[in-house]
């Protein structure tokens, strides 16, 4: 995501994060600092604190996403037959 957003030159420092290796040809800064925010988190949070926040990031986007899966054919307007169609 820091990656897409640099390219689209929507993240401070774009400049730097959407730099990409020549050799390997992955987005090494954005890399680095998704490590660097992670090994903060780490120290920073006591181990209940970081299980629940990886938990919860894991859990609330699926949920979320399902939860989509479920209601948009409520809320879509009806589709009409369409030639070539099963």
């Amino acid at each position: 995501m820091v990656f897409a957003m640099s390219r689209d030159g929507r993240f401070p420092v774009h400049r730097l994060m959407r730099r990409v290796s020549p050799r390997t040809q992955t987005p090494v800064p954005a890399t680095v600092l998704i490590l660097a925010v992670g090994v903060v988190l780490m120290v920073a949070l006591p181990g209940a604190a970081l299980l629940k926040l990886i938990t919860a990031s894991t859990i609330l986007p699926a949920s979320i996403y399902g939860a989509t899966v479920v209601l948009y054919p409520h809320g879509a307007p009806p589709v009409g037959p369409h030639e070539g169609r099963l």
